[in-house]
C-alpha cells in the first residue's frame, strides 16, 4: 500500500505546506517502508 502524497483536510486532498515528508518505519525490521507529508500549516485550516 502506498502512502498518499498529499494531505486529506475537510474532504480536499492538499499538499504539505513545505513539501517536506517523514518516513513511515516498519517497527519489525526497522526499515523506511513509505514516506507521509510532514505537517500542516495555517495555510489548510
Amino acid at each position: 500500500m502506498r502512502a498518499p502524497n498529499q494531505l486529506l483536510i475537510n474532504g480536499h486532498w492538499k499538499d504539505a505546506a513545505d513539501g517536506r515528508r517523514i518516513d513511515v518505519i516498519d517497527p519489525a525490521t526497522e526499515e523506511a517502508v513509505d514516506s507521509v507529508p510532514a505537517e500542516i500549516g495555517r495555510a489548510h485550516v
